[in-house]
C-alpha cells in the first residue's frame, strides 16, 4: 500500500473507478496515468434526493441504484471494478504500538491481536494496518495506525454496488482519500511510479521533463510544520492532519453545509428544498446572519479539533488548511474561516493538476466541481497504489 494511507479492504485491481456515495450526490471518476502525470478518463456527478443517502448508510436502495445506473451511463467507464469510502462512527482509526519484527511476520501478529487492539469482535468489521515507522522514543517498537469498519454498514454497499454491475475491491475511510488525492495537488504523487516513456526516451531526458512539468502545474508544497484537510460535506467534516505530508490526526466535526441550510430554513422561512436551492444557486441572497450563524459554528467546530490535536502535537502548528467538499463551494468560507481560526485556508481542486481534453470535459465545469471530487478522485487513485 501507499504510505501512510490505510485500506480497510484492498486487492490488487490495476485500475478502479473512485466512487463517492454521498447524502447529496453520487460522484464517480475514473483516472489514468500518462508519463506526465494523471489524465481524465471518465466522470459523472448524479444528484440525490434528500434522505437517500444518511451518515453513509443508503436509506433507499431503489433511488441509489437508479443514480448508479445514470452514473455509469454517463460516464461510459472502462472498468466496473469501484473503490468507496466510509466515514463517521462506523469506522474506528487507532495508533498502537507494536514489538518491532519483520514485517512479514506483522499480519499474522496483528490478525491474532486486532481484537484486543480494536475492542471489537474481528469477525464483525473490515480492518487494515498501516506501519508508520518506529516509535520515536522507543526503537524496539513500531507506531501503527489500525482502521476498521462494521461489516454491517459495507456489506449492503457490497450488495447495491453488485445490482448496478460493479464490483467493490477497495473500502477505504474518507479522511485517508483527502490525503491521497492532497498529495497529487502538493505534488508528490507523480514522482512515485516509474516512467513507462524511459526505455524510449532515455531516463535523464524523460525525469527532466516531468520535474519541469511538475513545477508548472502543481505550485503547491506540504508546509514545514502541518497542514489540515478538511472535507466539508453534508451532516459531518472530515479532518485529517498532516505533518510534512504523513497523516498525523484524525477526526470528523459535527457540522456539515446541512447546518447552513437549516440556517436559510429559519431565515427565509422556507423548507428543506427550496434552502438547498437559494444555497446552491442564489447564494447572494442568503441572509447575513445565516450565513455569520454558520461560520461561526463551524470555526468552533474545526477548533476543537485543532486544539485535541495540539495537546500531543504542539511543536508542530497547523499553517494551512486545504477544504473540499460540498461545504468549499460556499461564498466567502475560505476568508472566513481564515479570519476567524487566523490560519491559511484554500480550497483544494484535484483538477488543478489532473489533465483533461478539451473536447471531452469542459474545463469551467470541472474547475466548479473540483473541491467536490476530492474524495472521489482520492478513491480512484487507490488503483495505481503498489
Amino acid at each position: 500500500m501507499a504510505d501512510g494511507k490505510v485500506a480497510l479492504l484492498l486487492r490488487k485491481t490495476g485500475t478502479l473507478m473512485g466512487l463517492d456515495i454521498g447524502s447529496s450526490s453520487i460522484k464517480l471518476i475514473e483516472l489514468m496515468r500518462t508519463p506526465f502525470g494523471y489524465e481524465l478518463r471518465s466522470i459523472a456527478v448524479i444528484s440525490l434526493p434528500q434522505g437517500a443517502v444518511e451518515s453513509t448508510v443508503v436509506k433507499d436502495s431503489a433511488v441509489v441504484l437508479q443514480a448508479l445506473t445514470d452514473a455509469i451511463e454517463v460516464a461510459q467507464p472502462s472498468t466496473r471494478k469501484v473503490a468507496i469510502s466510509v466515514s463517521g462512527p462506523a469506522v474506528s482509526i487507532k495508533r498502537v504500538s507494536v514489538p518491532r519484527m519483520p514485517h512479514d511476520d506483522l499480519p499474522a501478529y496483528i490478525n491474532k491481536r486486532a481484537g484486543k487492539y480494536l475492542d471489537c469482535d474481528i469477525n464483525k468489521v473490515f480492518f487494515d494496518y498501516q506501519i508508520l515507522g518506529n516509535v520515536a522514543d522507543n526503537p524496539t517498537q513500531l507506531d501503527i495506525i489500525l482502521a476498521s469498519c462494521k461489516r454491517e454498514v459495507v456489506e449492503p454497499y457490497q450488495s447495491l454496488l453488485g445490482k448496478a454491475g460493479l464490483q467493490a475491491v477497495c473500502l477505504d475511510y474518507s479522511a485517508f482519500c483527502l490525503e491521497n488525492a492532497a498529495e497529487l495537488i502538493q505534488g508528490r504523487a507523480t514522482r512515485e511510479y516509474p516512467d513507462p516513456m524511459e526505455d524510449v526516451h532515455g531516463k535523464r531526458w524523460m525525469r527532466r521533463t516531468a520535474l519541469w512539468f511538475e513545477k508548472k502545474r502543481i505550485p503547491m508544497r506540504w508546509s514545514e510544520h502541518a497542514d489540515a484537510l478538511v472535507n466539508i460535506g453534508v451532516h459531518t467534516s472530515d479532518i485529517n492532519i498532516l505533518q510534512n505530508g504523513h497523516m498525523s490526526y484524525v477526526a470528523d466535526c459535527a457540522c456539515g453545509v446541512e447546518k447552513l441550510t437549516q440556517e436559510i430554513q429559519h431565515f427565509h422561512d422556507m423548507n428543506y428544498q427550496d434552502a438547498e436551492q437559494m444555497e446552491r444557486i442564489r447564494s447572494p441572497e442568503i441572509n447575513s446572519q445565516a450565513l455569520e450563524d454558520y461560520y461561526e459554528t463551524l470555526a468552533a467546530g474545526l477548533q476543537q479539533a485543532f486544539e485535541a490535536y495540539a495537546v500531543k502535537h504542539a511543536a508542530h502548528p497547523i499553517q494551512k488548511i486545504l477544504v473540499s467538499g460540498g461545504g468549499a463551494l460556499i461564498p466567502g468560507l475560505e476568508h472566513q474561516l481564515e479570519q476567524r481560526l487566523g490560519i491559511k485556508t484554500m480550497a483544494a481542486n484535484p483538477f488543478s493538476t489532473i489533465r483533461a481534453k478539451a473536447s471531452r470535459f469542459n474545463a469551467g465545469y470541472l474547475r466548479a466541481i473540483g473541491p467536490t471530487m476530492m474524495v472521489s478522485v482520492g478513491l480512484a487513485l487507490r488503483g495505481f497504489d503498489e
